[in-house]
C-alpha cells in the first residue's frame, strides 16, 4: 500500500515513471547521447529531482510511523 502511494504520488508530480519520458526523450541505447547527458550533468535536472522527491516522501512515511 505504502509503495502504491508514493508511486501514485511520483506520477502525480512528474506525469510518469519511465525514464526515457521523465528524460525529454533522452535515447540511453545511443552512446553518444548518454556520453553528453553524463558529461553535461543533465541528471542534475531530472534524475536527482526525482531521487529527492522519492527520499523526501520516504522520510515523511516514516516521520508519520508508516515504516
Amino acid at each position: 500500500m505504502l509503495v502504491n502511494d508514493l508511486y501514485n504520488d511520483f506520477l502525480k508530480e512528474f506525469g510518469s515513471t519511465e525514464c526515457k519520458t521523465l528524460n525529454e526523450g533522452t535515447d540511453f541505447s545511443n552512446p553518444n547521447v548518454m556520453a553528453d547527458w553524463a558529461i553535461n550533468k543533465k541528471y542534475k535536472q531530472t534524475c536527482d529531482v526525482f531521487l529527492k522527491f522519492v527520499f523526501e516522501k520516504c522520510l515523511e512515511m516514516v516521520e508519520d510511523g508508516k515504516i
